[in-house]
């Protein structure tokens, strides 16, 4: 397919393809049954997020000095990504700043502003980050209906008997909703996640992290995947619990 360059491949755009009034209806109601209230259930990472970043001192107080003052809530609207409003919205964006921040920045005190945080307080500004993308992605119907192109593609790809090898690169947002409308269950949580994917990151070792490979092999040559993969993966193992010692 060819794409209009700076423009986003339709089939990894995480946008609403079909609605209806039954659909938003449906939607919300599962954002609601799953995570309630959107502040409220990140209320904690939010108060250390506030203190990282001195909310109180900051040119946007007293108007803005807490991000749970403000009602966060989802719409939703045709050829349009789920949309977030509200303090999940300005936290997620703060959120991704210093998670870039931490695997970039050498100096981890400088990273959080002067703070000395552990890396289980990194972790939880980052949660803030990833259940913005869960909130947005991992509803049942919200799921189905933003991923059905790239489930489309690959569906194609595994009925092509002549494929043997297929390689997509898309987003977290393609992520979380593939496996949501799979009713895939986590292989780990998205912290245990986070903790490894810094410690490459900030190594330079993982840059690219959402990747779907698609197989078709013979069964000789299964066989022989299967032989040379467990290989493979025995060493990778050992590589990636040697980086992460030396990360630590």
């Amino acid at each position: 397919m060819n794409v209009q360059f700076d423009k986003m491949d339709p089939v990894f755009n995480p946008q609403i393809t079909k609605i209806s009034d039954g659909f938003i209806a449906k939607a919300q109601s599962e954002i609601q049954s799953k995570f309630g209230d959107l502040n409220a259930g990140i209320a904690k990472e939010y108060a250390l997020m506030e203190n990282v970043i001195d909310i109180k001192n900051s040119p946007a107080y007293p108007d803005t000095s807490s991000f749970s003052q403000f009602p966060s809530s989802v719409s939703f609207s045709l050829n349009a990504e789920p949309s977030m409003s509200g303090g999940l919205k300005m936290a997620c964006t703060v959120s991704d700043a210093l998670s870039l921040q931490y695997y970039e920045e050498p100096d981890l005190n400088k990273a959080a502003f002067g703070h000395t945080l552990t890396f289980d307080d990194w972790v939880s500004l980052t949660s803030i980050k990833e259940w913005y993308q869960e909130v947005l992605f991992s509803a049942p119907s919200v799921a189905v209906n933003v991923a059905h192109p790239l489930l489309q593609v690959i569906l194609d790809e595994i009925q092509n008997e002549k494929r043997i090898f297929t390689f997509l690169c898309g987003h977290d947002s393609n992520v979380g909703s593939v496996l949501a409308a799979l009713k895939a269950e986590r292989a780990h949580r998205l912290q245990a996640h986070f903790r490894d994917l810094c410690r490459l990151r900030r190594r330079g070792i993982c840059r690219h992290p959402y990747a779907l490979c698609i197989c078709r092999p013979t069964e000789e040559r299964y066989r022989s995947l299967i032989s040379a993969a467990s290989r493979r993966r025995q060493d990778q193992t050992k590589r990636t619990e040697g980086e992460c010692r030396r990360a630590v």
